[in-house]
Order: structure tokens, then C-alpha cells, then sequence
């Protein structure tokens, strides 16, 4: 006799185990190949639905069980009456407006694909997807009023959401076109930047309106995280090389001369604009002027680049130990060894250049680097 209680708590766990377990394991097949037509969706909502019949038999398992199991899987039962298989499962009133709302959501999904212009679709897509949120919330309010444990709630609750999902694939609309073209852009563009690219070469990427950037802008509702991210990182760097509704290039960045042991004094002239005390700062912008030039002396050292590219090919060709911060990009110039011959001069000329998103540009391998990705939708 003291084994039966330990007999029947043992007998207890394991018949919430089991039936938990079927809740869990149970799943929505779908609505087959043909698609989710009225006719399709009346046999996962009407009488005896495989669907539907996984809670009426929940409710039959549990009918004669003691009140915390019928309690456990209140979640089921609620939706099913007592006798449910004789009834027909799924004619319980808790379900009726389950399933008005998913023949409402076919409907909408049918004038999707029966729309004649893509702006229709569009619209029409877009009041499909708010009604899916719609059933979703009614769903999860259906489940709350009769409460079980979370992994019963759950199993619950995904079940009757599976085929609103489905339909919801459809709402999506077709898979955005991929971004080969900028991709393609990107990559021409990082093997010859900055010293054999063309600035039409980087207008074509970077110029607003007419750019590949914003030709290939993520759409809104079928872009993927990584291709997001990378084009809003690239859009950042374009933000801070074009003013607000301007297409002509005005980079504002500001140099900074950082303290430099060994070397006693330095000529920093880009354009008509002269940089020559450690610790001040030079604010400029940066134009594409294909006749600017930079000019750098360190005592008897010289060095200089020309052109539309004038400050990226500097850095480029005299920085080393670059590294990208918060702050900008700072680097070192060893003025004996880069601009000139090998003398007892063997200090190292510390500069910072800020140029905000923009100061990545000045990166070794930039361009490659914000990892452009042609499918769109990853």
C-alpha cells in the first residue's frame, strides 16, 4: 500500500509526459502543392481536419483524468467540446472565428495573385500582411484564455498558427532580384581605387539617384540582415561624401598633426590649405578636384600626389600602421624611409584624418571590405 502513491505520481508524470510529447511532435502539413484554395483551407478547418483533430483527441485522452492534468492541457481542450469525434472535430464555437479569419486571409492572398499591375499587388500584399498580424494576435489571445504551461501554450499555439504562416509566405511576394550589378561595381572599383580609378568609376557607385547604391536599396520587406547591413553601411560612407540632396562629392574631414617624437617640424599643404603645428587640425573637403594636389615636407623629405584622388593615393602610398577608430583613421609616415633616401632622420609624422563613415575609405581594401553580397534576400 505505500507504493501506490509513489505508483501513482509515477503513472501521473508519465501520462503528461507522453501527451505533452504528441502536442510537441505534432505538426501542419501544409496545403499541398495546389496552394491554399478555399477548398484546400476547408479541410484544415472543417469537420474532422487532421489539424483539428490532434486537440479533439487531447480533449478525449484527458476527459476522465484528475483536474491538474485537464488543467495542463487546458490549452487543447479548450478548443475541442466533449465528444468532439462523434460532433466532428473543429465544430467547437471557440474555433468559429479561427477559421472565418483564415478563409478571410486565403481570400486576400487570391487577389494578390489575381491583381493585373504590380503596384495592385503591392497594395494588396501589404493588407494581407497586416491581417496576418492580425490572426496571429487573435490566435495568441484564443490560447491565453485558457492557460497552460508554457511548452503546452506553445505547441498550442504553433499549431494553429502554421497555416497562417503559409499563407503568409504568399503575402511576401516573389524573391527580391540580387545585386550583381553592384556587387560587380564594388569589386571594379576596390581593385583600382584609389589610384587607377576613374571618378566616374566612383560616381557610379556613390552618386545619389543615379548611383548603383541606391539603384540596389534593400526593399523593405524581403532584404535579408547581411545584405542590410552591408549597404547601410555602405549608404553611411556615401552620406558623409555627398551634403544632404546634393549629387557633387563635398567630404568634409579634418586632419589632425598628433604629437610626433622625432620629428621637429613639417609643411602638410592640401590645396591652397597648409597644416605645419602638431596638435592643430586642418578642416577640408574634399571635391574630386583633378587638380588639387597634396604636398608633405619633413625637413629636406618631400612627398606629393595629384589628381581627384589626391588624399587617398597620400595616404595610400606614405601611410603605414594604419588603424580605423571611432575617431578617424589614424597612420604614421616614416619620413626617412617613405619620402626620401635613408638618412638620420628615422622619426615617424603621426596624423589623423576624420572624415566620419567616410574614414574607412582611407582603409587598405576598403571598398572590398564592406562585403557586398548579390543575394539580396540573405
Amino acid at each position: 500500500q505505500t507504493l501506490v502513491p509513489e505508483l501513482t505520481q509515477k503513472y501521473h508524470d508519465e501520462f503528461v509526459k507522453q501527451w505533452k510529447a504528441f502536442l510537441a511532435a505534432s505538426r501542419f502539413a501544409g496545403y499541398g502543392e495546389a496552394g491554399a484554395s478555399a477548398d484546400k483551407i476547408g479541410k484544415v478547418v472543417g469537420g474532422n481536419s487532421p489539424l483539428l483533430m490532434t486537440f479533439c483527441v487531447v480533449r478525449e485522452q484527458t476527459d476522465d483524468t484528475v483536474q491538474d492534468v485537464q488543467d495542463t492541457f487546458a490549452p487543447a481542450r479548450s478548443l475541442e467540446d466533449a465528444g468532439c469525434r462523434e460532433k466532428l472535430a473543429g465544430q467547437a464555437s471557440g474555433l468559429d472565428k479561427y477559421a472565418d479569419n483564415l478563409f478571410s486571409l486565403g481570400t486576400c492572398i487570391a487577389k494578390v495573385e489575381t491583381a493585373t499591375t504590380p503596384t495592385d499587388q503591392d497594395t494588396q500584399r501589404k493588407q494581407c500582411q497586416e491581417q496576418v498580424i492580425d490572426d496571429n494576435t487573435a490566435v495568441s489571445q484564443l490560447v491565453a484564455k485558457n492557460p497552460g504551461p508554457p511548452d503546452v501554450s506553445g505547441a498550442v499555439e504553433g499549431l494553429l498558427k502554421a497555416p497562417i504562416e503559409i499563407l503568409a509566405g504568399k503575402a511576401k511576394g516573389p524573391p527580391p532580384s540580387g545585386a550583381k550589378d553592384l556587387c560587380a561595381g564594388f569589386k571594379s572599383l576596390s581593385a583600382k581605387f584609389p589610384n587607377d580609378g576613374t571618378m566616374d568609376d566612383f560616381q557610379n557607385i556613390f552618386q545619389p539617384g543615379t548611383g548603383l547604391l541606391d539603384k540596389f536599396a534593400p526593399p523593405s520587406d524581403k532584404a535579408g540582415p547581411h545584405y542590410k547591413g552591408f549597404w547601410a553601411n555602405a549608404d553611411a560612407i556615401r552620406k558623409a561624401l555627398y551634403p544632404p540632396g546634393s549629387k557633387s562629392l563635398q567630404m568634409a574631414y579634418t586632419i589632425t598633426a598628433l604629437q610626433s617624437p622625432g620629428v621637429n617640424g613639417f609643411s602638410l599643404k592640401v590645396g591652397s590649405s597648409n597644416l605645419n603645428t602638431f596638435g592643430s587640425s586642418k578642416s577640408l573637403v574634399w571635391r574630386g578636384d583633378a587638380q588639387e594636389t597634396v604636398d608633405l615636407a619633413v625637413g629636406s623629405q618631400t612627398g606629393s600626389k595629384a589628381g581627384s584622388f589626391d588624399i587617398f593615393q597620400f595616404v595610400a602610398a606614405y601611410g603605414e600602421n594604419g588603424r580605423l577608430t571611432p575617431q578617424g583613421y589614424t597612420f604614421d609616415i616614416r619620413v626617412a624611409q617613405t619620402l626620401g633616401s635613408q638618412t638620420t632622420n628615422s622619426g615617424k609624422l603621426n596624423l589623423n584624418i576624420n572624415a566620419g563613415a567616410a574614414s574607412e575609405l582611407f582603409e587598405s581594401g576598403a571598398l572590398g571590405k564592406l562585403g557586398c553580397i548579390a543575394n539580396v534576400s540573405q
